[in-house]
């Protein structure tokens, strides 16, 4: 029955915070201080690199054989990550009174987030940068539409925004840069914004392709930067926590956002969509920037 179908893939959906956050979670307690940051390069690359590849191969797969064929690709992949994850060697958890369930590992990563100038100010950037990027699913295909192509031709633009990112944060891994990961942070986000700002403007499809690519390579960076700023600024005890929490405001954010975009392209047109979806890139960077000044102490 369809509601089987759906039901599933919400308990699927709502593992993705944690197995994110998990997975990143491990990198610091695993990797030397000195190469944290290519670490988290890497990283951002696998997480790119995965965005091209799987949608590919699970269509080629659901072209070539059957939508359940690809479903049970899919599956058979996640029992081989977990064979490969098994053989990671876990950090032993120290003892943690405070650590007793699930809600207070949420609000514990929550208050860190409030609390530290440096995490709330990429979280708060980042979450609304990603309820900006809601919008891709809605904006895709129309925009296609619009510049004389298919609509299928969205999945073109989707393939060309992961590209983009899978180059971008393999550069910043090869590349150790000295700027400082939150303000390399901000500096993707307002890369975003200019570019999806061009796109709302692109005349043709092969233009769009192209200013896609490039705020793909603009968002790469952007996740491996916000990484690093949540590893440099969270005790090492809870860096789990603080980065399974963050990543729930993002998913939530651009669940948000998808239907924020619906809203405004139903009301206004895909190109409208478009300029939101920068306007939101603004808007967490002005926010993200207010949120780093340190909060005054009441006397």
């Amino acid at each position: 029955p369809s509601w089987v179908v759906v039901a599933l893939g919400l308990v699927a959906g709502v593992t993705t915070p944690v197995l994110t956050g998990g997975f990143t979670g491990l990198i610091a307690p695993l990797v030397p201080a000195p190469f944290l940051r290519r670490a988290y390069g890497a990283e951002a690359t696998s997480y790119n690199l995965a965005g091209v590849v799987g949608p590919a191969a699970a269509g080629a797969l659901s072209a070539a054989a059957s939508p359940e064929v690809a479903v049970g690709a899919t599956a058979a992949v996640s029992f081989l990550a977990l064979l490969a994850v098994l053989r990671v060697p876990m950090p032993t958890a120290a003892a943690d009174p405070d650590r007793g369930s699930l809600v207070a590992s949420v609000l514990t990563g929550l208050r860190l987030l409030v609390r530290v100038p440096e995490l709330r100010a990429v979280t708060i950037a980042t979450t609304l940068s990603f309820t900006g990027m809601g919008a891709l699913p809605v904006v895709f295909p129309l925009l296609a539409e619009q510049v004389g192509q298919p609509a299928a031709a969205g999945g073109a633009l989707f393939s060309a925004f992961a590209l983009g990112a899978l180059v971008g944060s393999a550069a910043l891994a090869a590349r150790q840069t000295r700027t400082e990961p939150l303000r390399l942070a901000f500096w993707g986000i307002t890369g975003l914004a200019l570019a999806f700002a061009a796109v709302a403007a692109a005349p043709t499809f092969l233009v769009a392709l192209v200013l896609v690519a490039l705020a793909g390579a603009m968002e790469g960076p952007t996740l491996a930067s916000t990484l690093a700023v949540r590893a440099a600024h969270s005790p090492a005890a809870l860096q789990t926590q603080v980065v399974t929490t963050a990543a729930s405001l993002k998913f939530g954010g651009f669940a948000v956002g998808s239907v924020l975009a619906g809203l405004v392209v139903g009301a206004y047109g895909v190109r409208a969509g478009l300029l939101a979806l920068a306007g939101m890139q603004v808007l967490g960077l002005v926010l993200g920037l207010l949120a780093r000044s340190p909060r005054r102490r009441a006397r």
